[in-house]
């Protein structure tokens, strides 16, 4: 498909050169990310507001609320910590497959210690067999392992994967999930529309070129638009963007929302989506 390499298939130094924010000093990828993602900030605080909602209706308020989230793919740890602020009494699960990046949340961690008593970290990758779903079960503490995680997120991680690779995600996370919780993935998608698609692609790909600089002569240094080269470069080879829509049976995937009703999540919604960027919620 289009030469395109999802970052699972990459070797460890491939990896690294397609995570190339993973080796950076601490806080390039969080300083950045805004200029690369549209709306960054307004789909990350809603993604908070529809975990809140998840607790208020088992019965408890942000304050009061309890119980388990995994963050898959959690890099830097901007959503894990967002949510053990927000949440003090939850716990939180985070995996990713790149240690380098991990680091950079660990010495987060670390300047947090009452948030660090709450979050387990874990390196590996979510279709490996060290996350298999027995295994991140054992996260949980005991009085949790019969019900499951309250909720999965994930922010912009599930979209380097092939189709048959997101399928084995949704399947793993539906098992983890405790009844009624929620799967929130906050991610990049494309449309069924050929046209739409290029729309989309187009305009994140001019954002980043605003954003960074790319169409201005000496205003922006040198390393800040070579950093947005790099991420353009991200986007049109490692990103495999799928629809979130279903499409016509000639279509080439059924669309994500379909893709988890088969494995068994029984209601899914789009409430936030703005071209590429977009939150698809699904309840088990």
């Amino acid at each position: 498909m289009s030469g395109k390499i999802p970052l699972s298939k990459l070797s460890p130094e491939g990896l690294r050169k397609a995570l190339f924010y993973a080796e950076a000093e601490a806080g390039l990828y969080d300083q950045n990310i805004k200029k690369v993602v549209p709306e960054y900030q307004l789909a990350h605080t809603m993604l908070l507001d529809l975990l809140s909602d998840r607790f208020q209706e088992v019965g408890g308020s942000d304050e009061e609320a309890t119980g388990s989230i995994l963050d898959v793919g959690a890099g830097t740890g901007q959503e894990a910590l967002a949510i053990l602020s927000r949440f003090p009494r939850v716990r939180v699960v985070a995996v990713d497959l790149s240690r380098p990046i991990l680091d950079v949340f660990e010495r987060k961690l670390k300047r947090r210690p009452n948030m660090r008593a709450r979050c387990e970290i874990v390196c590996g990758d979510i279709i490996g067999e060290y996350c298999t779903p027995e295994r991140l079960r054992e996260t949980l503490l005991e009085s949790e392992r019969g019900l499951g995680f309250q909720g999965v997120v994930s922010a912009f991680t599930l979209h380097h994967l092939e189709s048959e690779e997101k399928a084995e995600v949704f399947r793993r996370i539906h098992s983890l999930l405790a009844g009624g919780g929620l799967f929130l993935n906050l991610d990049l998608y494309t449309f069924q529309s050929s046209r739409l698609a290029k729309q989309a692609l187009d305009f994140d790909l001019a954002w980043i070129d605003r954003h960074f600089g790319l169409l201005e002569e000496g205003v922006t240094s040198p390393a800040l638009k070579h950093l947005g080269e790099l991420w353009k470069e991200h986007y049109l080879k490692y990103n495999r963007t799928e629809p979130v829509e279903r499409g016509d049976d000639h279509s080439p995937t059924p669309g994500q929302e379909e893709m988890l009703r088969r494995i068994g999540f029984r209601e899914t919604a789009m409430p936030f989506r703005y071209w590429q960027s977009g939150i698809l919620w699904a309840r088990k």
